[in-house]
C-alpha cells in the first residue's frame, strides 16, 4: 500500500514539478525505504541514487539531506555486499555532517552505526 501511494505521488510530482525539485528526492527516498523494508535492496539503492542526483543539483553541498541519502546508499551497498562502496558512501555522509554548521546528530549516529 505504501509503495503504491508513493509511486502515485512520484508520478504527480514528475508532471507538476521541475525535474530537480527537492520534493521529488524526498519521495524517492521514501520509495527506497519501502523497498528496503521489503528486502528489495537493489531497487532501494536505485531510488536512493536517483534522490542523490536530484539533491546534488538542488541543495547546498553541506545539506544534511545529502548526508542522509549517502547514509541510505551506504546501507544498501552493505546489504548488497558492496562493502568498499558502502564505506565510501558512509564516509561521504560523515564528511558532510562534519562540515555542516549544525550537523544532524541522528544521521551521524546512524551513519556510524552502519559502518
Amino acid at each position: 500500500a505504501a509503495m503504491v501511494g508513493f509511486t502515485q505521488v512520484q508520478r504527480f510530482q514528475q508532471k507538476s514539478l521541475p525535474t530537480c525539485h527537492p520534493a521529488q528526492a524526498v519521495t524517492l527516498n521514501n520509495l527506497g525505504q519501502v523497498s528496503d523494508y521489503q528486502g528489495q535492496y537493489q531497487q532501494a539503492l536505485d531510488y536512493y541514487q536517483q534522490a542523490l542526483t536530484i539533491q546534488q543539483r538542488s541543495l547546498l553541498p553541506n545539506h544534511s539531506d545529502l548526508a542522509g541519502t549517502y547514509n541510505n546508499i551506504g546501507d544498501m551497498q552493505g546489504k548488497l555486499g558492496l562493502f568498499s562502496k558502502g564505506i565510501k558512501s558512509l564516509e561521504a555522509a560523515l564528511h558532510i555532517l562534519e562540515e555542516s554548521r549544525m550537523p544532524n546528530r541522528d544521521i551521524m549516529a546512524l551513519t556510524y552505526n552502519n559502518m
